[in-house]
């Protein structure tokens, strides 16, 4: 709630200010924990900033993650989706 609209859409900057939360991470955390733990899992961030910051709580919970995003380079961002596959 709070979040301002635009064309009918969230803007992205407040959406993701209002996402970028330790709590709302912690209860993803506590989900994937719950739900599929162990299991191969992807997470949508709602920013870049907010994606970095979800793979370094998921790492800091002891739970391998990486933040992938499209402005990586092709091979970083290729092999860290191989890692995925592999579960690695």
């Amino acid at each position: 709630s709070g979040v301002a609209t635009a064309a009918g859409d969230f803007q992205r900057g407040a959406l993701a200010k209002a996402m970028d939360k330790p709590q709302i991470v912690g209860d993803a955390i506590q989900h994937y924990t719950r739900l599929c733990a162990g299991k191969p899992a992807v997470a949508f961030a709602a920013g870049v900033e907010n994606s970095r910051h979800i793979a370094a709580q998921f790492n800091a919970a002891g739970i391998a993650a990486e933040h992938v995003d499209g402005e990586m380079p092709t091979d970083a961002r290729d092999a860290a989706v191989d890692r995925f596959r592999r579960g690695d």
